[in-house]
Order: structure tokens, then C-alpha cells, then sequence
């Protein structure tokens, strides 16, 4: 998911209409939207193709809209949320799970919408040979892992904790991390015995399965996460005349109808925005109960 999220900031900018004040025609003399961007989403990307990405959303922003665009890479998740429930940021863009581990402290900040690949969560499976005879995670230890470039950040956290359940860190509980360049020729390597597991996230499991059914069956199911809940654009309702806020919305829903929206989502691997579902915050609780922030583990470890 990682260069998704700049697919998700060019539709941001380019499908938005231009914010009104009290409600007429008159372009807001608040004409700088700043946009917070979380660090994981660049997760193997070079600094190089970050600054590219600012760049580009800046430009598209004045081309598309006459407002200026402010795109700003954070690393930071709660000086992210600290700044968008400050007003100095106006929207956030962060993975659902990160807005679960923040929405205790900033009950202020609501999600606007989220951003989907068809299903409105993730779910990430941990996938091995069946022929391997392995039951368990903690029977992988000292075996080969396939972590392919891109994959989605709630793998990554999916892994991390399941390793941490075992009592290591993924670099010292596997014997070899590879890094292939794509998920398909992940399960690729599980299949053709080059490595013993990979971990994917459900669409991509979905992908593989269709394209290749009879690889597909060679593989087995070790461990499957909860659902994560799907990333988000997060804003602080104070800011925003409830006009702004209703052109913006109904403008991204609609990206899809468009001509450079569907190129934008077929470039970037989405299927489009979608309204908060009715559950997204009894997901969040869930979440942030079945995988607290770092932070919130070293709390608990200490006690």
C-alpha cells in the first residue's frame, strides 16, 4: 500500500471542488489545504521518490482546483494528530489501525472517508507449503520468509506481533528474510520450496488464487489476522464550513465516474472511496485491543 496512499492524495486533489464560504460561490480565503501524510505509507520508498510525490500533489493541486496544495510527510502518528486536531494540518491520512491507536486521546478527530481496494477492511494470512507439515507459527522459527517490497502495512504489523507472541523480532526468529518484488512471486517462492512462508494481505491473496488455482493449492493457511480497518482521511470538524466539507466528500465518492479518477484509481491498485461504515468505530476498539500502539505494549510489558 505504500505508493497507494499518493493515489489517494492525487484523487483528493484533483476530484475536489473548490471550498466555499457560507455557502456561496466566493473562493475561501482559506485557500491552503494542509494534508498530513503518515510515514508507513512510504514504507520502501526512497526520500527521493517522497519528494517527487509532494511535488506532484502540490502542482495537481493548483492545476485542478486554484487551492493550494500543502502535502506533508509525517512520521510521527501523534504529532500527526496533534496537529490536525490543532488546525495546522486539515486533513490526515493515515492506516486504520494508527487512527485506532490515537482515537482514545483525540475523540475529536473524525474520519471524513475511507479508502478501499473492493472490501472496506484487511485481513493478512501467513502462508506455508502443505506439504511442510507445519501447524503452528512457533514451528517457523529458523525457517525462510518471504516479505515482499510493498506489502501492506497491517502485514507488517500482523507479523511483528506475531512474532513478538513467540517471544523475538522478526530478523532474529527467521533465519532468512527475502524480499521479492511483488506478493505473486512471493507465493511463487513458497510454492517452488525457495522459501518456507510469506504473508499477504487478503487481495492479494484473491488475485493469486484466480490467476494460478493450481499453485494456489499447493499452499496452506498457517495463521490469519483480524479484520484491519480500512485507511482513512481524518479531519477536525471545527475547521471546515459543513459546505467545504459535503463538496469534498461527494466529490471523492464520485472519483470513480470520472475519466482521470478511474485512471488514478486503476494506477494506484483502488477501487475507490467509500462512506464510513456504520462499524468503523466498534473496528477501531476491536483493533486497537487485539494490536496496541507500540507505545501501549511497552506500558504493558513494564507492569
Amino acid at each position: 500500500m505504500t505508493w497507494r496512499v499518493g493515489g489517494l492524495c492525487l484523487l483528493l486533489f484533483c476530484v475536489t471542488a473548490p471550498m466555499t464560504a457560507g455557502g456561496d460561490d466566493k473562493k475561501s480565503d482559506r485557500d491552503t489545504i494542509r494534508i498530513g501524510i503518515i510515514g508507513s505509507f512510504y514504507r520502501d520508498q526512497p526520500d527521493e521518490n517522497v519528494k517527487t510525490t509532494v511535488t506532484s500533489l502540490n502542482d495537481l493541486m493548483v492545476a485542478q482546483t486554484g487551492f493550494k496544495g500543502d502535502p506533508v510527510k509525517v512520521d510521527d502518528l501523534e504529532q500527526l494528530a496533534d496537529k490536525v486536531a490543532k488546525d495546522e494540518m486539515q486533513l490526515g491520512v493515515l492506516h486504520g489501525h494508527e487512527f485506532a491507536w490515537i482515537h482514545k486521546k483525540h475523540p475529536e478527530l473524525k474520519p471524513l472517508l475511507i479508502v478501499v481496494n473492493q472490501n472496506p477492511y484487511q485481513q493478512c494470512y501467513v502462508f506455508v507449503r502443505k506439504t511442510d507439515g507445519v501447524s503452528s507459527f512457533a514451528q517457523m522459527k529458523g525457517k525462510s520468509l518471504a516479505l515482499a517490497k510493498h506489502t501492506s502495512e497491517p502485514c507488517h504489523l500482523f507479523l511483528d506481533r506475531q512474532c513478538m507472541e513467540v517471544g523475538a523480532k522478526a530478523d532474529g526468529f527467521f533465519s532468512k528474510i527475502a524480499h521479492p518484488g511483488n506478493v505473486e512471486e512471493a507465493l511463487d517462492d513458497v510454492v517452488d520450496g525457495n522459501v518456507d512462508a510469506t504473508v499477504v494481505d487478503e487481495m492479494a491473496l484473491t488475485s493469486y488464487r484466480r490467476r494460478k488455482p493450481g499453485r494456489f493449492a499447493k499452499l496452506k493457511e498457517l495463521v490469519k489476522s483480524p479484520q484491519f480497518p480500512a485507511a482513512v482521511v481524518i479531519y477536525r470538524p471545527g475547521w471546515w464550513q459543513e459546505a467545504d466539507l459535503k463538496s469534498i466528500r461527494d466529490a471523492l465518492l464520485t472519483a470513480h465516474h470520472n475519466p482521470e479518477g478511474r485512471q488514478l484509481l486503476t494506477m494506484w491498485k483502488l477501487t475507490g472511496f467509500q462512506e464510513v461504515p456504520d462499524d468503523y468505530e466498534q473496528r477501531l476498539a476491536k483493533i486497537a485491543d487485539a494490536y496496541p500502539s507500540p507505545k501501549n505494549l511497552e506500558k504493558r510489558s513494564k507492569n
